[in-house]
């Protein structure tokens, strides 16, 4: 099983946990119900995913632990890009901004025209805002998701990624940044570059 696979298919409930797993979920429980009181939840998946860091530093050794503190680190990662630029709309939400039925932006979505993610809950689709401007989507998104529909290893994260990761090569600008610029070309030839 990927990494990210058993991230999706871990139990969701400490209840759901066995025995001596949901005991040791059950102690530390009350500081991240604290900590989710008190910050947004990126930064309470920060605190914990360092907290995770350090205890699996020292062992290091063991099988798994390189496994499990790069699923913390993407956890944390995948985190971020979901609370990027404005976080997320429904299908529902995307649907009202774009004046088309709930059941025609799912069939974008599985025809890569639209940029989303599988959530965990209810196995529904979350599609990032900033993919949208005003009633319509980002002039351009479609030409470079077309793009990406050749590269199997691209999944949904990893597109979003390619928009929101900032290039060096064009002064710390992302793609993303590239089409609200209206540069669709370059955002293009940037996503084709990646795939060579």
């Amino acid at each position: 099983m990927a990494i990210f696979d058993y991230a999706q298919a871990a139990p969701c409930r400490v209840s759901q946990l066995s025995g001596e797993h949901q005991r040791i979920a059950s102690s530390f429980q009350p500081a991240l119900t604290r900590a989710a009181a008190e910050y947004a939840p990126l930064e309470v998946l920060r605190i914990m995913t360092a907290a995770v860091g350090e205890a699996l530093a020292t062992t290091r050794s063991k099988p798994g632990t390189a496994t499990a503190m790069a699923l913390a680190r993407g956890l944390t990662a995948r985190e971020k890009l979901k609370q990027a630029e404005g976080g997320s709309l429904s299908a529902g939400d995307a649907a009202t901004r774009l004046g088309i039925t709930k059941a025609a932006v799912l069939k974008r979505y599985q025809k890569g025209q639209l940029l989303g993610w599988r959530a965990a809950k209810q196995n529904s689709v979350r599609f990032p805002v900033w993919q949208f401007q005003e009633d319509q989507v980002l002039p351009g998104l479609d030409r470079v998701l077309r793009t990406f529909q050749a590269a199997a290893w691209m999944d949904d994260w990893a597109k979003i990624g390619f928009f929101l990761r900032p290039l060096a090569s064009i002064q710390g600008k992302r793609p993303l940044d590239l089409l609200r610029g209206g540069d669709v070309s370059r955002a293009a030839a940037y996503a084709e570059a990646l795939l060579e």
